[in-house]
């Protein structure tokens, strides 16, 4: 008869490690994680609701992605690495005799991080070439946004409207705007 190994509890061994949000959330406590090491805790990611962060209903269908960047004891701070919005809040939003304009631009952040960022507007039914001039509108804005500010207050700007604002304050002259969403953002990694 084989004699049996004692098996060692892993559970016993890990520490929970208190997750942070960045300082633009008021570095407010938003989950835990376990681990056995600090160094196994960086680079995890969390998503969490707006809403969860600023205490706001409002915001409950815009998810924010967050990365562990540094440990300190047994609190795991976080950097914010992208957002989205649910498909089915843009689907409620989305009605018939509308135009639905999707804009995707890639760029680079005055802090350097290569960022992705889609966009849409929604507008009474309009022809093609207002669509299309809508969508150079969107494009430029993106653009010009992303290249003079540093990711983390593009990252506010997206997510509370500000960056939606100066695209309804060009875009109406072209068509009636029912609203505008940036649906999601994220930072490009990899290859260059």
């Amino acid at each position: 008869m084989a004699e049996k190994k004692k098996s060692l509890d892993k559970w016993k061994k890990k520490k929970w490690f208190q997750i942070i949000a960045p300082k633009a959330f008021e570095e407010r406590a938003v989950g835990e994680t376990p681990a056995e090491k600090a160094s196994m805790v960086m680079g995890r990611t969390i998503e969490i609701t707006l809403s969860s962060l600023t205490g706001q209903r409002k915001h409950r269908h815009v998810k924010i992605k967050l990365r562990v960047n540094s440990v300190q004891e047994t609190k795991a701070f976080t950097e914010t690495i992208g957002h989205s919005i649910g498909r089915s809040y843009i689907r409620r939003l989305a009605r018939r005799r509308q135009s639905k304009i999707d804009a995707v631009v890639k760029g680079k952040t005055k802090d350097g991080k290569r960022i992705a960022v889609t966009a849409v507007v929604l507008a009474e039914k309009t022809e093609r070439e207002k669509e299309r001039k809508i969508r150079k509108i969107m494009e430029k804005i993106l653009m010009e946004e992303t290249a003079k500010k540093e990711f983390e207050l593009l990252m506010q700007e997206f997510l509370f409207g500000v960056t939606a604002g100066k695209i309804i304050k060009q875009a109406k002259e072209i068509a009636r705007i029912k609203r505008v969403e940036i649906v999601k953002s994220r930072i490009l990694e990899g290859k260059k």
